[in-house]
């Protein structure tokens, strides 16, 4: 399927776009952008708007529902799940990252709000969970 990003407008999720268009360039695939938004007129809007603003070509997705069961059903077929993180100090901290890391069935980069051009920030790429 190619590489899904995940973003929510924080510095840390636009982080992530950028990463995953690089991702989906090096790897020659696909890139899906996928907004997930709370079931209310405003957030579905505001989502809307997101995408507009940041996914210029992208193919984008507006979902509905919990942003981390959303994104990890939603990257099942993926090759590649990417998201950014709302705690840099703590990067595993937060309901998104701790809902995907338990349910991505794909690899997965979380990244933080640091990167600059031409060179990322930390990120940590976890291998696809067999069995679990």
């Amino acid at each position: 399927m190619g590489v899904v990003v995940g973003i929510d407008g924080s510095p840390s999720s636009i982080a992530a776009l950028r990463r995953g268009r690089a991702e989906a360039d090096r790897r020659r695939c696909e890139l899906l952008v996928v907004h997930v938004a709370a079931p209310t007129e405003q957030s579905h809007a505001h989502g809307e708007g997101l995408l507009r603003e940041f996914t210029g070509g992208d193919r984008s997705l507006l979902l509905t529902g919990v942003p981390g069961s959303v994104l990890a059903g939603h990257a099942r077929d993926a090759d590649l799940l990417v998201i950014g993180t709302a705690f840099a100090k703590a990067p595993f901290e937060g309901s998104t990252v701790s809902t995907v890391l338990h349910r991505v069935p794909c690899p997965l980069i979380v990244c933080d709000s640091g990167d600059i051009a031409g060179r990322m920030a930390w990120n940590v790429e976890f291998p696809c969970a067999v069995g679990v």
